[in-house]
Order: C-alpha cells, then sequence, then structure tokens
C-alpha cells in the first residue's frame, strides 16, 4: 500500500508526525518533489484565481502524486481546541476545507483521497470529540489496522514529531545566543521552507552573513503564550505563534523579516499588526506570488541587512 504525502502545505509542520504514522503501520510512503515552477504552473491551472500561491502548489503535489500511489493523504485541520485565554486555536479555512476541496478538484480520484478531521471544538455524537489522536485512530481503521496496531503507530509517531520539535528549537537557542547579524525570519512554515518559495530568500541572507532563527522552529507553547502579550484576539493558532516568536525574540535578534504568499487572510491582517506595534527593532514586510522575480527579492533583502549591520556598527 502505497500512500502519497504532499510536500507542501501543512507537511512542513507535520511531516515527521504523518509520515512515521504511516511507516509505523508497514505503509510505503511517497513523497512528493520538491517544489518547482512546474507544480506552480499546474497548480494554478487547477485553482481560482482568488487561491494563495501555497494552495496552488498544493494542487500541483497533488496531482503529480495521484499518479504514482494508492492514496494521497489530505487531512481536514479545523482547530486544536482552546488556549488558556478563551480564545479558539483555529487553522485558516483553507486547512478545514482542504480535503473537500481536494476531492472536487480531481473528481475522477476522490476515492483515492484518504483523510481524518481533527476538531477539538465540534463533538459528533457517535465518534466523540475529534481530537488528534482520534482521528489517526479512524485512519489506522480505514487502513485495516487493528486498534492496538493504530495506537502503537500513533504513539511512536508523536514521539518522533515531538524529539524533532524540540532539536529544533534548542537549535534555535542556540543561534539566539551566538554571535553575527541575527534576523528572526516569521512566516508560516510552508512559505519559509518551501524550496520554490522562501529557501531563495534563506540562501539570499546566508550569502550576506547574516544569522537566521526561524519563527516556526522555535517552541509552540512558549510562542502561544508569548503571542498573547502581543495581541490577545489573534485567532489563528499559527499567527499567534509567529506573534509569540516575535515577542521572545525581538530584544535578541537585530532585525524582522515577515515572509508571506500572496494572498493569505490571515498574514494580510496580523502582518500590518505586528508593524505597527513592534517599534524598537526593524522589521521587513515581504510578499511573494507567482510573479516574484529573485532580483528584486536580493535588493531588498541587500538593503535591510545593511541597515542592521549601520545600526549595530553605530552601538559599538
Amino acid at each position: 500500500m502505497k500512500i502519497g504525502i504532499p510536500k507542501a502545505l501543512y507537511y512542513y509542520r507535520y511531516g515527521t508526525l504523518w509520515c512515521e504514522f504511516f511507516r509505523a503501520l508497514d505503509c510505503e510512503v511517497l513523497l512528493s518533489p520538491d517544489t518547482n515552477k512546474e507544480f506552480l504552473t499546474e497548480g494554478s491551472k487547477l485553482s481560482i484565481d482568488e487561491g494563495c500561491l501555497s494552495l496552488k502548489i498544493y494542487l500541483g503535489h497533488v496531482q503529480w502524486l495521484l499518479k504514482r500511489c494508492d492514496w494521497i493523504f489530505v487531512p481536514r485541520i479545523a482547530n486544536f481546541g482552546w488556549i488558556n485565554t478563551g480564545i479558539k486555536k483555529i487553522c485558516c479555512p483553507r486547512f478545514e476545507a482542504l480535503h473537500d476541496l481536494v476531492r472536487n478538484t480531481f473528481r475522477e480520484d476522490a476515492s483515492r483521497i484518504l483523510g481524518c478531521q481533527i476538531d477539538y471544538i465540534d463533538v459528533n455524537h457517535s465518534l466523540g470529540t475529534r481530537t488528534e489522536e482520534a482521528a489517526f485512530l479512524e485512519l489506522g481503521r480505514i487502513l485495516g489496522k487493528s486498534r492496538r496496531e493504530t495506537v502503537r503507530a500513533f504513539r511512536r509517531a508523536k514521539a518522533a514529531d515531538q524529539a524533532r520539535q524540540a532539536a529544533r528549537a534548542q537549535a534555535q537557542q542556540r543561534t539566539l545566543s551566538g554571535d553575527g547579524t541575527k534576523i528572526l525570519l516569521a512566516g508560516h512554515g510552508y512559505v519559509l521552507h518551501d524550496p520554490f518559495v522562501g529557501v531563495p530568500a534563506q540562501q539570499i541572507l546566508h550569502g550576506l552573513g547574516a544569522k537566521i532563527v526561524y519563527s516556526d522552529r522555535l517552541d509552540r507553547a512558549a510562542c502561544l503564550k508569548a503571542g498573547n502579550e502581543l495581541s490577545p484576539t489573534v485567532p489563528w493558532e499559527v499567527n499567534r505563534e509567529i506573534f509569540g516568536a516575535v515577542q521572545l525574540c525581538r530584544r535578541q535578534v537585530d532585525g524582522i523579516i515577515l515572509l508571506s504568499a500572496f494572498p493569505c487572510g490571515p498574514d494580510s491582517m496580523t502582518n500590518d499588526m505586528l508593524v505597527r506595534i513592534v517599534k524598537d527593532v526593524p522589521v521587513l514586510t515581504i510578499i511573494l506570488d507567482n510573479q516574484s522575480g529573485s532580483a528584486g527579492l536580493e535588493t531588498r533583502l541587500e538593503s535591510f541587512v545593511d541597515i542592521l549591520n549601520f545600526r549595530k556598527a553605530a552601538c559599538l
């Protein structure tokens, strides 16, 4: 049994969890290749014009996998419950609608779109609360695995995912405590780390000698808690984490870059809020779309790093 996982969107957040879970159930996992221009071109043909850059890329990854797998894993993720301030930990609506969107886009292959539903707030009377563990138990049932096998696979995958998160958080702390011009690169993981979207910016910054701290690789619980200090009302979980990353790092970095994919609805609001709130450290906002060229990006990043270096020199 071969299960395809698109290397886009929340793969960059939950990829370890998903891959380890299916492999623990003796399923073969096939990841789509790194994003390239063809994925964007093909995905744009399948998407409405108003779809964000990341969603168009995702559809291109799904199309590539459909020819090569028995199943394509496309989860439906609505929310992860409540945080202690009473704010819902919701996801962008695209993640709640993603499973249905993919099934409708590829109707001839809809039966091969494997999904699950994570929704800690909506309670189904027959299924109970749709927790993450309950969702994975349902996946195991669909794949013909026993409850015991599935529970063991989920716990193993969860442990691997938590170990990965902890190792990355420690690496970020080492960068923060080190020398050099440090920049917080803040945004969604599928923007920051996609080889076609965010990695070119990383490469330019590294070439300029900057040390990068990634918002999505800091401790998530600490970021959610710190995010409340900047805004107690932002509802989207990842955007709250970005707020928290800014709050935790603003006194330890020389500058902040907010990297977004056009036209991201949550980012369009929260990035503007951050620029208005954060005044003690330089902030650069960059919005990437399918027309973005590397020359303009390189010029903006070079200018920003030059400003940061001048500021550091002036303080010596």
